[in-house]
């Protein structure tokens, strides 16, 4: 990888990854509630809709990944976040119903070299924090600001649906107008980088639960890139407003977010098996109860243990991935490709359920199977790699 100089300070990183997690959250998670109202869309649109996205992630982010490692982090995510606010401000107005797949489509194409660059570029910048404790603070930021702009777009869209949109693309612009007004204060040239700690783990033990990780990460976001596209269907069937059903499906961020906090101050989870299979299999259990539990009560503790798992999945994929190999833009890029890969399967296994079964329960079971099915595929593959427990 060539050595590009970095522009910014770690802390500026964080703010840039904080900001960007609040817009995009408010974006990609709201969309589904704003195509239903303006539009009017169905649970089958909506889910296809959730293919777009993460059919084409599962792609710009391994290349985003690649490409900020021979470019520049700064560039590359620089470019990305451009491409964001280019896709969601005028995007809003388009008037046909084609225009909100349109809008997805560019817009993830451009944060696949968004996300993958900024990670690389909190992990390469110089300075005296170890990985570890740099990849803690990084997660506990940019999970709580998301959690914080999906919690607050159930405000935003009462006052305004449209709102949710053009309000990203602001705050990308305010992203933009930060990088260049911080561009320069980065750490002076030739700096030492910060080392990895030794591990007592082989190489080869290190890819094993590399790959474990990165399975359950992309198995958590089949869920999650499920559940969010039915989370409208949801809150109808709980009888609830559409705020409110934002609000509900909002405690998995937070719980996520918190869940972050444990697994950085507590490392007994580091290349630990048993820890890849709790997030493989506990997942599907609380998917099922977000979806059919009687009662809102029974539906939100579902939402907050799910959080935790997701916390858990996500935390071991970037972990394991970032601590592996020296291309940190590429390792990112495979992380984030695999969460496309999550969002998907899931919603296409509700389109498909849809279309077979004509019901949007029998579509949500179908997912819950499929859920189980992959945990099982997932688990006899990690015990196959001869991982100790």
């Amino acid at each position: 990888m060539r050595n590009h100089r970095p522009t910014q300070t770690l802390s500026d990183y964080l703010v840039i990854a904080g900001l960007n997690s609040f817009a995009c959250t408010l974006f990609i998670l709201s969309l589904f509630f704003w195509t239903r109202t303006r539009f009017g869309f169905t649970d089958g649109q909506n889910l296809l809709l959730g293919v777009v996205q993460g059919a084409i992630y599962v792609f710009a982010a391994r290349w985003g990944g690649s490409f900020s490692d021979r470019i520049g982090h700064d560039r590359c995510f620089g470019l990305g976040i451009t491409g964001m606010a280019l896709a969601t401000l005028p995007g809003w107005m388009l008037p046909d119903p084609w225009g909100p797949y349109v809008m997805m489509a560019f817009f993830i194409t451009s944060m696949g070299f968004t996300w993958p660059a900024l990670q690389a570029a909190v992990i390469r910048v110089p300075g005296k924090l170890t990985i570890p404790r740099r990849l803690g603070i990084y997660n506990v930021i940019w999970s709580s600001t998301g959690a914080i702009g999906f919690f607050a777009s159930g405000a935003i869209f009462r006052w305004n649906p449209d709102a949710v949109i053009w309000g990203a693309g602001l705050i990308f612009i305010a992203e933009l107008a930060w990088i260049a007004l911080r561009r320069g204060s980065g750490p002076e040239p030739g700096a030492p980088p910060p080392s990895l700690p030794p591990s007592p783990e082989q190489t080869h033990r290190k890819k094993r639960f590399l790959w474990g990780g990165l399975m359950a990460n992309s198995l958590a976001f089949f869920m999650t890139g499920a559940f969010s596209t039915l989370a409208p269907h949801l809150g109808e069937r709980l009888g609830l407003t559409e705020s409110l059903a934002i609000w509900l499906a909002s405690a998995q961020l937070f719980a996520r977010s918190l869940s972050f906090v444990f697994f950085w101050k507590w490392e007994g989870w580091h290349y630990r098996a048993s820890w890849s299979l709790i997030a493989l299999w506990a997942g599907p259990v609380f998917l099922a109860g977000m979806f059919f539990a009687p009662s809102v009560g029974i539906v939100l503790a579902c939402c907050i243990l799910f959080g935790v798992v997701i916390g858990l999945s996500y935390y071991m994929s970037i972990y394991y991935a970032l601590d592996y190999g020296p291309d940190k833009g590429a390792g990112g890029g495979m992380h984030e490709s695999l969460i496309g890969f999550g969002f998907l399967a899931g919603p296409l296994s509700g389109a498909l359920g849809i279309a077979v079964f004509h019901a949007t329960e029998a579509a949500q079971t179908v997912i819950v199977v499929v859920a189980i099915l992959l945990s099982l595929a997932a688990t006899l593959k990690f015990r196959h790699l001869g991982t100790p427990a």
